[in-house]
């Protein structure tokens, strides 16, 4: 029952987490300003660190749900 908690856990988190930056790649490739380009790439790294944040958090908390039953 833990490992099936922390596999939704951590499939809710990548699709969270990774669907946005996976639809930033699928844009069309037109010609956009350097600032976009930034302003992209700062809202990939965000949405990169939410994921892994919330897949570790996710990992700690099955770990201290096995810790608890000794």
């Amino acid at each position: 029952m833990r490992i099936a908690i922390f596999i939704i856990t951590t499939v809710k988190s990548i699709v969270i987490g990774l669907l946005p930056i996976l639809m930033i790649q699928t844009m069309g490739e037109e010609n956009y300003s350097e600032s976009f380009y930034l302003s992209i790439y700062i809202m990939k790294c965000i949405f990169s660190l939410i994921a892994v944040w919330r897949i570790s958090e996710g990992l700690v908390t099955l770990l201290h749900s096995f810790d608890s039953d000794e």
